[in-house]
Order: C-alpha cells, then sequence, then structure tokens
C-alpha cells in the first residue's frame, strides 16, 4: 500500500463531497420514480460524482493511474479465500450482535423487500456499486494514507471505524451496530493489506453484503 497523496487530498476530496452530494440529489429530483429509487439513484450518483473528481485529483495533480493507485489489481491468490469468508462473518456477526443484545431496527432496504423490480436493483446496490465505491474510498484511498501516517494496524482500525461511521445514522448509532461494523471494516482492511488488493477486499465485502441481503430477503 502506497499513498503518494497526503492529508490536504484528502480534506479536499471529503469538501468535495458536498457539492457531490448536492448535485446529485438536485438531478434526481426530476426522475418520475417514487422515493426509494430516487434514494438509490441519487447514491449511485453520487458515488459517480465523488469518484469522478478523485480521479481528476491524482490525475491532474499527481499524474498517476486512477484504479492502479487505489490499489485495483487482481491478487495473485486470495479471492476464493475472500468469496468464503464473506458469509462466515456475516454469520459470526450475527450471533455477536444477538450476544451483545443489539436492538432491533429498521433495515436500511426494508421497504423495497417486496418490490421485486426494487429487489433487483437494490441487490445490484448493496452487492456490487456500494462495496466498489466503499472499498476504493476506505480501504484503496483512506487506509494507505492512515498506514502511513500510523501504523498498518492503526489504518486499517482508524478506517474501520471511519467506515461504521458512516453506517451509524442507518442504525440509529447503537454502540452494537458501530462495533461489529467496526469489526467487519477491519476484517475488510485485513485482506486489503494482505493481498495488496482493493479488489479482494471488495470480494470479501461483496459476498458479505449479499449474505445480508438475502437472510433479509428470505429471512
Amino acid at each position: 500500500m502506497r499513498a503518494f497523496w497526503g492529508i490536504d487530498d484528502l480534506l479536499v476530496w471529503i469538501g468535495l463531497a458536498i457539492p457531490s452530494l448536492l448535485l446529485a440529489s438536485v438531478v434526481v429530483r426530476f426522475f418520475p420514480w417514487t422515493q426509494a429509487p430516487k434514494q438509490m439513484a441519487a447514491q449511485f450518483l453520487f458515488y459517480l460524482l465523488w469518484f469522478v473528481l478523485l480521479r481528476l485529483l491524482l490525475q491532474l495533480k499527481y499524474s498517476e493511474p486512477f484504479w492502479r493507485s487505489l490499489g485495483w489489481v487482481m491478487p495473485d491468490r486470495g479471492l476464493w479465500l475472500c468469496l468464503l469468508c464473506g458469509p462466515v462473518l456475516a454469520v459470526v456477526l450475527n450471533f455477536l450482535a444477538n450476544a451483545l443484545k443489539a436492538p432491533p431496527v429498521k433495515a436500511p432496504f426494508q421497504d423495497v423487500l417486496f418490490n421485486r423490480q426494487l429487489q433487483a436493483v437494490f441487490g445490484v446496490a448493496a452487492v456490487v456499486a456500494g462495496p466498489l465505491a466503499e472499498e476504493l474510498a476506505f480501504r484503496g484511498f483512506l487506509l494507505p494514507l492512515l498506514a502511513k501516517w500510523l501504523s498498518v494496524a492503526g489504518g486499517i482500525f482508524v478506517s474501520a471505524l471511519a467506515f461504521a461511521s458512516m453506517h451509524g445514522p442507518q442504525y440509529e448509532w447503537h454502540w452494537q451496530y458501530v462495533a461489529l461494523l467496526t469489526v467487519a471494516g477491519s476484517v475488510f482492511g485485513l485482506a486489503r493489506w494482505r493481498y495488496a488488493s482493493t479488489m479482494a477486499s471488495l470480494v470479501l465485502h461483496s459476498s458479505f453484503n449479499l449474505t445480508v441481503f438475502l437472510a433479509h430477503l428470505y429471512g
């Protein structure tokens, strides 16, 4: 993990999230859809705009390739292990949630579970688009920078805590869910470091999300 960018670039990119989110919110207002599809479209458009700006930042300021800079490379090994570990991690965290007596909360996608068309769209968003954006952001961009200033272990933990905090509002900031999401983010970060690839952490993250999605869908 080699971060040639600095804290100033991180702050600029965080600042660019605000206009990206506002623009995405304005654009989807013109879509003739119901609220749930609009929210999914806004999130997808926000990610697209935000990462286009990051790509411009890396290419214009450093003349570095976007994907390879964020660790998007095929690992020599480990993809099958990451694929299999995602469901295992989901089951383990579910048991831990019960052991910690995590209070029930409404799943952020619960309203779309009874609409088959929205199920398919949200499934793609939850299993592919969301994990891709989050892995590039937290394990591709943030983790290498934190590892440079702290340590690999410190970078993994702090980036995982940031990842959990981003999802905190979805789970009403109950400490059990924040703690479990920090564990999940740490495992994703460990895969990123172990195999030097955000593709590996994406496979782990996607298989984890797929397990959770299917559990809510058929549970």
